[in-house]
């Protein structure tokens, strides 16, 4: 696997990585078990700049950052608003919360299918090839698309809506971001809904059940211990499905935007790796955040230990 290919993806990873142009690509197969490969198995990326829509495609009035495209299945108008206003949340906190520049439009090309079939007809227009992928949703950088199939409660579906387009809008704004934040965010703002005191953001239900079962168990992995995994093990923990990977990067980001000294830690970490063109090692957020990685650890343990409460914005 070549370490300067920096993935975008169907869901993540994690490590030093340079070149933002390169892709690594992940993927479930029919089993559900996670693969890694530098040569993209649903869609390719080359294919999608050429790509023209369809007859069966039609546009919709664009507004804000989401422009809905081919809708094989209508959201209600609360969804669609939900939606809407979802993403334009998600752009707010990566420029104005965590400080990050906008290059250019932003955008999210959002394409809702019917079914899995057209869902795997519409990866394999961009393949060239037969495509039979186990995902509810996916997402292309380069031509900035999020496809999603009916496949669960709209409630659901909004929810895979705003986590693929987490990963789309947050490439166009750090191409060099590591993946453990990518999908942490992703994670993130999944949960994201107008409430009675603005907007909330509630923990990631699974991700926060595993994470209170391993500090009742004494097996919650240390930050220091995560964030110097070597990018092969991380990939290979996620390939055999272990949960790790995927649930400590949401426990750690949104331990993070919990606090205002998280925030800027993150927002740190993100401008440094501009910077450089790596990505944000353990001795790196040792020296950003205020203590260290000791500090650091002492503090996440005693989050993971609280009520995890819900955010507002």
């Amino acid at each position: 696997m070549d370490r300067r290919q920096l993935l975008l993806l169907i869901l993540a990873s994690t490590l030093v990585c340079p070149l933002a142009q390169a892709e690594v690509h992940q993927w479930r197969d029919e089993q559900g078990r996670l693969h890694f490969s530098d040569k993209a198995p649903e869609y390719d990326a080359s294919h999608h700049q050429d790509y023209k829509s369809s007859s069966t495609e039609t546009t919709k009035q664009r507004s804000g950052v989401v422009h809905f495209h081919r809708t094989d299945f209508t959201l209600s108008a609360s969804a669609e608003q939900q939606v809407r206003a979802g993403l334009d949340t998600i752009l707010s906190l990566y420029t104005q919360t965590l400080g990050l520049d906008v290059r250019g439009d932003i955008a999210v090309n959002l394409f809702l299918l019917k079914d899995r079939k057209e869902f795997n007809l519409w990866l394999s227009e961009r393949t060239g090839s037969p495509t039979n992928v186990a995902a509810t949703g996916v997402y292309v950088t380069k031509s900035k698309e999020v496809a999603v199939w009916n496949w669960a409660s709209e409630s659901r579906v909004v929810e895979t809506i705003l986590h693929e387009s987490s990963h789309v809008i947050l490439a166009q704004l750090a191409p060099r971001a590591p993946s453990w934040i990518h999908e942490g965010m992703a994670q993130y703002v999944q949960t994201l809904q107008q409430g009675a005191n603005g907007i909330e953001i509630t923990p990631h239900a699974a991700a926060a059940a595993r994470i209170r079962d391993w500090v009742d168990k004494g097996e919650l992995i240390s930050l220091r211990q995560y964030l110097n995994l070597p990018e092969q093990h991380w990939r290979q923990m996620a390939h055999n499905m272990n949960a790790i990977p995927y649930s400590v990067a949401w426990a750690t980001t949104y331990f993070m935007m919990s606090s205002t000294v998280g925030q800027q830690t993150l927002r740190r970490l993100l401008h440094d790796m501009e910077k450089s063109g790596k990505w944000p090692s353990a001795e790196a957020i040792d020296a950003r955040y205020p203590g260290g990685l000791v500090k650091m650890d002492y503090d996440f343990f005693r989050w993971a230990q609280g009520d995890m409460p819900a955010h507002y914005y």
